[in-house]
C-alpha cells in the first residue's frame, strides 16, 4: 500500500550496506569526536542537527564528486514522492491478530467477547486494530475490511438467535462461498 518494502543484505557484507555504513562512519569520526562527555540530549540533538545543516551536507564527498545536498536536490525531481493520509496511514500501522470464531459467532480478544457475523463460525478470521485502541477491532476477510465489530452485549446476545450450525464459509466481499 505504502510502496515500501523491507530488503535485507547479506551478512558480513559490507559493500552492500556502504551508503549506511559509511554515513556512520562520517558520524563517528567526524561528530561524535568533537561532543563532551554528558551533554544532554536536548543539546546532543541541537549539535548533531548543526553539524548536518553546516558540515555534513555541505562538504564534498569523494565517493560521489558532489556534496550530498546537491546529490539530494538533483533526485528529488526524480523520485515521485506520494504523501499517504492519515487514514491511509492508519490503515498501514493497524496491528494484526488471527482468532477462529465460536459457535456462538463470538470471538475473545484481550479478555473481552466480541460479536462476528454468524458466517464465520468455526472459522479462522484476521482482526486489526489501531495501535493505540485495542478496543477499536476490524473484521478482515482475504485483506478487504468487513467492517467494525463490536463487543459484545451480553443480554442482547441472549435473545438472539444463532444458528447450530454451518455448511459453507461465506466471503462477504466477494459474495462467494469459500473453499
Amino acid at each position: 500500500m505504502a510502496g515500501i518494502s523491507l530488503i535485507h543484505s547479506k551478512p558480513y557484507d559490507s559493500p552492500s550496506r556502504g551508503k549506511v555504513e559509511r554515513f556512520f562512519r562520517s558520524v563517528r569520526d567526524r561528530f561524535l569526536a568533537g561532543i563532551p562527555e554528558g551533554i544532554p540530549l536536548s543539546e546532543l540533538n541541537d549539535a548533531f542537527r548543526r553539524w548536518l545543516q553546516e558540515d555534513y551536507h555541505h562538504k564534498l564527498h569523494g565517493g560521489m564528486g558532489e556534496r550530498p545536498i546537491d546529490r539530494y536536490n538533483a533526485s528529488i525531481a526524480r523520485v515521485s514522492i506520494r504523501r499517504l493520509s492519515k487514514s491511509e496511514l492508519d490503515e498501514i500501522f493497524l496491528l494484526r491478530y488471527e482468532r477462529v470464531v465460536n459457535n456462538d459467532a463470538t470471538i475473545s480478544f484481550k479478555g473481552d467477547l466480541y460479536e462476528v457475523p454468524t458466517a464465520y463460525i468455526r472459522q479462522r478470521i484476521e482482526i486489526r486494530h489501531p495501535v493505540d485502541d485495542p478496543s477499536e477491532l476490524y473484521l478482515y476477510d482475504n485483506g478487504i475490511r468487513v467492517g467494525r465489530i463490536k463487543l459484545l452485549d451480553k443480554k442482547e446476545n441472549a435473545h438472539a438467535f444463532r444458528p447450530k450450525t454451518v455448511g459453507n464459509a461465506l466471503s462477504f466481499h466477494k459474495g462467494e462461498v469459500l473453499p
